[in-house]
């Protein structure tokens, strides 16, 4: 087998992993109480290694966090790990994501065509159904922003990023600068 066949195959495998959250990977649930005096737990999304990894790694920070009653900090940029990310920072207390941080948002994928090594998008109503399964995982504004992104063709399956910044318009909260 070719090495540019090993890549789409190892391609393949990444982004269906993404287009469709395994089972169990669905964020922690916070029901405590937080100490705003304590330091925040920096949630680097650069630290998760590969896109799924980043899932299970934004997943343990989260559950740290929670379990240590402390808000947290997003810094780095975040891909598929960025939904779990922004529901931690939308629903826990004095959570942020700073304002250099960036989210990569694209529509649904079906798979890596073999020829291009490029995502294809996954179209007609299973295609309708994941985009409005991952949308529902943002706040209204966000989700909004995103399928009026895959209708315009803005969102795309190649990442449309927005920086931590830019959130605020979505009503996520910005770091205050240190």
């Amino acid at each position: 087998m070719s090495c540019k066949a090993i890549v789409a195959l190892a391609f393949i495998a990444l982004l269906s992993a993404c287009a469709v959250a395994p089972e169990g990977s669905a964020p922690p649930q916070f029901s405590g109480t937080i100490n705003q005096s304590a330091p925040p737990i920096i949630i680097d999304g650069r630290g998760g290694g590969g896109i799924a990894q980043g899932r299970e790694y934004v997943n343990r920070m989260m559950a740290r966090a929670f379990s240590e009653g402390r808000p947290v900090r997003l810094s780095g940029r975040f891909t598929s790990a960025g939904t779990f990310a922004l529901f931690l920072v939308e629903n826990v207390p004095g959570s942020c994501a700073e304002a250099n941080t960036i989210f990569g948002f694209h529509r649904a994928v079906a798979g890596v065509s073999i020829l291009t090594v490029m995502p294809i998008p996954l179209t007609g109503s299973a295609g309708d159904i994941a985009n409005a399964n991952i949308a529902e995982t943002y706040n209204p504004a966000l989700a909004r922003w995103f399928l009026d992104g895959i209708e315009s063709g803005r969102i795309t399956t190649l990442f449309t990023n927005l920086r931590g910044s830019e959130m605020a318009q979505f009503g996520y909260p910005v770091c205050e600068e240190e």
